[in-house]
């Protein structure tokens, strides 16, 4: 299959499932901003974005790293899966127990205590998502899985438990949970049709060396979250929490936005690393050809926004 083909493969798949998963995002945002009211929603839209701003510490530059070695080799994935996955997950319950502690130092209110804690349990959720192992064998397909999983759930979910203000707590559960189904779905569908598993292993001598491997992926990550959550995060502080509330949703929709843009690399990462390896000339041609197309693309994009 020639580049330009696996890239469109690879980017008409990212681009479904990102459809879905954003699409489910507004549907639910939509749904929550009218059902929980405008402090409340405010609440959990906090916990998002602390949630979100935390990630980075469970993730540990693992993402971008994992895809990579399993693009140039894709039996990397049998080891990297359970190695990896094991260190996040652990990074996990960590940093949950840290900012649990935090909260309660802090002396927040019950309920916007109990609200935070159950958004922030995405992150254990999360930490076992496979996704990253589908973008390095280029089975975008199985993101999608993933995602159709996540959205169905987290859209179900919230229809059916969160139907008041008093529900706030609810709705971060529900979505934490979603994101547990979805995962468990993938590392069910890795198993089965790639023969890839996820087994817990605790192995601290590697989980150092993966640490010194990754810490580049995880800078890039940090800056990256704190650009988009510090607004967030000063409005929350500086202002009241109906002010709060009010900005939760078009923030909400603007890391829809931005999350949306980043597709295309999603799409052709693994083939720029396995032909970066394989052909170091033919990568820069292609990549060259590339960046012509995302110029093409968004700065009329830009210019209508």
């Amino acid at each position: 299959m020639s580049l330009f083909r696996r890239a469109r493969s690879n980017l008409i798949w990212v681009l479904m499932s990102d459809v879905v998963a954003k699409g489910a995002t507004i549907v639910v945002t939509i749904y929550l901003a009218r059902v929980l009211g405008v402090t409340e929603f405010g609440v959990l839209g906090l916990g998002i974005a602390i949630a979100s701003t935390l990630w980075p510490l469970v993730d540990l530059g693992t993402n971008g790293y994992g895809t990579r070695e399993i693009a140039r080799d894709h039996s990397n994935a049998h080891t990297l899966l359970p190695s990896l996955n094991s260190m996040r997950l652990t990074a996990s319950v960590i940093v949950l127990i840290a900012s649990a502690i935090v909260i309660q130092t802090i002396g927040f209110e019950e309920s916007k205590k109990w609200t935070i804690l159950a958004t922030l349990l995405y992150m254990t959720t999360y930490a076992i998502t496979p996704d990253w192992v589908a973008r390095g064998i280029e089975r975008m397909s199985i993101g999608f899985a993933i995602n159709a999983f996540v959205a169905g759930s987290f859209i179900l979910g919230a229809v059916v438990l969160v139907s008041g203000p008093e529900d706030t707590t609810t709705a971060g559960l529900v979505r934490s949970f979603s994101f547990a189904i979805g995962a468990i779905v993938g590392l069910v569908i890795l198993s089965r049709l790639e023969g890839i598993r996820f087994r817990f292993t605790a192995q601290l001598d590697d989980w150092l060396s993966l640490i010194r491997r990754t810490y580049h992926f995880l800078i890039n990550r940090v800056a990256t979250n704190l650009g988009q959550y510090i607004p967030f995060f000063a409005v929350s502080i500086i202002l009241t929490d109906m002010d709060t509330g009010l900005f939760a949703a078009p923030h909400r929709l603007y890391i829809v936005a931005v999350g949306g843009m980043a597709a295309i690399t999603s799409a052709v990462y693994p083939i720029l690393t396995d032909l970066y390896q394989k052909d170091p000339e033919k990568f820069r041609r292609f990549q060259r050809k590339l960046v012509d197309y995302i110029l093409l693309l968004f700065i009329p994009a830009a210019g209508l926004g």
